[in-house]
């Protein structure tokens, strides 16, 4: 049986070369779980753009059956929460507008949504200028349209 002065000997604490390599080896991982929590995230981000241009569509094809148009340039998203007052007249539009809560979402980065008809109400593109909030970028700065 050890003594207890031979078992005090044997038990040494942790050096300090061992606590530090712990320390780098958690701080390896944790770079790593952060990395893929932040792709993560903005891969949700495009994915929630993506489903709210869906909602704007359906809206726009409501829109059309009503007015026999898309929205213009110049009437952008806000026809879809209140009648246009700019040319082209739409006389059905409904009571309370196309979007029920009276207010046009931003995207996942805050950032209003861009819509342009090239062709004055025959078709439009609604953008959503992704995490870096400018026209551009590439990866999960990149734009996202409506029509890709």
């Amino acid at each position: 049986m050890k003594s207890l002065k031979n078992l005090a000997r044997s038990s040494r604490g942790f050096s300090l070369v061992e606590v530090m390599i712990v320390i780098a080896l958690i701080a390896v991982a944790g770079t790593f779980v952060t990395g893929q929590l932040y792709n993560r995230m903005n891969e949700g981000y495009q994915t929630t753009a993506k489903t709210q241009m869906n909602g704007f569509k359906q809206m726009l094809e409501d829109y059309r059956r009503y007015c026999g148009i898309y929205p213009t340039s110049n009437q952008g998203l806000e026809a879809l929460i209140a009648k246009p007052t700019q040319a082209p007249d739409c006389p059905n539009y409904p009571t309370g507008g196309f979007l029920p809560e009276g207010k046009l979402p931003t995207d996942p980065w805050g950032t209003a949504y861009q819509y342009e008809s090239a062709d004055e109400g025959k078709s439009y593109v609604i953008t959503s200028l992704g995490g870096n909030r400018s026209e551009g970028g590439e990866g999960f700065d990149r734009d996202i349209k409506s029509n890709e």
